[in-house]
């Protein structure tokens, strides 16, 4: 758990340093997979997104109790260090990240949805700052960087070069908090999170 905390905030520090690389992992579709009956599964509401878990994949849910909120999933072998995290970031976090710098205007960044549109692209020889948020975010590296969409919740899932740090961020229109789901997913529980998925209103 240490190692996936320091994986999603070391991006500050490169952003800091100034490293970064232009590359050519660039941003896919693909539909969302199709909705399974999920009888035996938790369902999770985490503010505005509600997944459902199969026991086949995750064993148990806890909080860390640290920090912001944030929850762990438990794979079902009960190895926590094989558990997938779950953050929430907003907006405001992005503006405040890239105050100093013009890289949201310069990229028509309004909402979650168009900087993580934003880094499927392959930055310009100038432009340090989008190739140093992909590279904080794995794309650079990336095997793959996709995104799905079904109403008004979109996927984008980093198939990332370190196997333990495979990312899914979801969106909701017209929300400024997005989600973040970090870990050692499997194929198998990346589907079966994604066909169950879906935008909820808070209680």
């Amino acid at each position: 758990m240490v190692l996936k905390r320091a994986l999603l905030n070391g991006w500050l520090a490169m952003v800091a340093l100034g490293i970064g690389t232009a590359d050519a992992t660039t941003l896919l579709t693909r539909d969302w997979p199709v909705a399974r009956e999920c009888g035996g599964c938790l369902r999770l509401q985490f503010r505005r997104l509600e997944l459902l878990l199969p026991s086949t994949e995750v064993s148990k849910v806890f909080t860390t109790g640290s920090g912001g909120p944030a929850l762990d999933l438990v794979p079902a072998s009960g190895d926590l260090r094989d558990s997938v995290s779950i953050f929430d970031r907003t907006q405001g976090r992005l503006r405040d990240l890239f105050k100093r710098t013009d890289f949201l205007d310069a990229h028509g960044i309004r909402t979650p949805r168009d900087y993580w549109d934003a880094l499927g692209k392959e930055p310009a020889a100038d432009d340090k700052y989008l190739a140093m948020a992909r590279k904080a975010e794995r794309i650079d590296r990336a095997h793959r960087y996709t995104r799905l969409s079904r109403g008004v919740l979109t996927a984008y899932i980093v198939d990332a070069a370190e196997p333990e740090d495979r990312r899914i961020y979801f969106v909701i229109d017209g929300d400024e908090t997005y989600y973040m789901l970090v870990g050692p997913m499997s194929a198998s529980f990346v589907e079966a999170v994604l066909s169950n998925a879906r935008a909820v209103e808070m209680p």
